[in-house]
């Protein structure tokens, strides 16, 4: 078999699962009590799990709170940023000025 083989039999395989899920779907809202869509006899496919799954936010919650939850403070972040630039630089001053100490101490063993 070629690679085009391969491709093409991962790809009727991937078919074949979304469609027995379709099915499922269908008979699902059939049961829930939605006749609009026709039903048809199928299984749950054992083998494919949904990818994600969206839960509503909970009563009284707008979509401006659920937000506020997840900012962060902009000036705290910025602050944050500059110690952190401020520790990095602190460190390799630091590393230098070890290296030429080292540096200074091994040129003076060979005098």
């Amino acid at each position: 078999m070629g690679p085009m083989s391969d491709r093409l039999t991962e790809l009727q395989r991937q078919r074949a699962l979304m469609q027995e899920h379709l099915d499922w779907l269908d008979q699902e809202i059939a049961a829930a009590g939605d006749r609009t869509t026709p039903a048809r006899p199928a299984q749950p496919p054992a083998q494919t799990k949904p990818v994600f799954t969206v839960t509503p936010p909970a009563s009284g919650q707008n979509a401006e709170t659920i937000l506020a939850q997840y900012q962060s403070d902009q000036q705290a972040m910025k602050k944050d940023v500059r110690k952190g630039c401020f520790l990095y630089f602190a460190g390799a001053f630091l590393m230098l000025v070890l290296a030429v100490w080292a540096l200074y101490l091994y040129s003076r063993r060979l005098h």
